[in-house]
């Protein structure tokens, strides 16, 4: 094997775990890179990464293909939740579909935000703020 198609493929390989969890120092190990440290690895894998372009367009590359296969996931998971909140046997099953699917689309608000006239002054007025005092 060449010296530049053992290289690709260790750059293929970096590339490839990094991807998984982002762990330069991980990834940079895995591709079979000699280090003596985790601090070594991560510094060489940085220097990898920023002047080898044919590593920054793979990690391009592969992280475009696994967000067009996440998109297509969640939808697939949305069809079925779908499914199950309206034509399921059972109402446990609909009832736990339609909290996914209504959480999905946010529309049962956690948070209500706006304008607060409240001036406070000590824990046991924060306190009877949260009881609703």
């Amino acid at each position: 094997m060449t010296k530049r198609r053992e290289n690709k493929d260790r750059w293929d390989k970096y590339c490839i775990e990094y991807v998984k969890d982002f762990n330069r120092a991980r990834a940079y190990k895995a591709a079979k890179y000699q280090t003596s440290s985790d601090e070594s690895a991560r510094n060489a894998a940085t220097r990898l990464m920023c002047k080898n372009v044919y590593v920054q367009d793979k990690i391009k590359d592969l992280l475009a293909k696994q967000e067009k296969t996440a998109v297509k996931t969640a939808a697939e998971i949305i069809e079925e939740l779908e499914n199950i909140g309206f034509e399921g046997k059972k109402d446990s099953d609909k009832i736990r579909a339609l909290e996914l699917l209504g959480k999905r689309y946010k529309l049962f608000p956690t948070n209500i935000s706006g304008d607060l006239d409240v001036t406070v002054t000590n824990l046991a007025d924060i306190a009877a703020l949260m009881r609703g005092k």
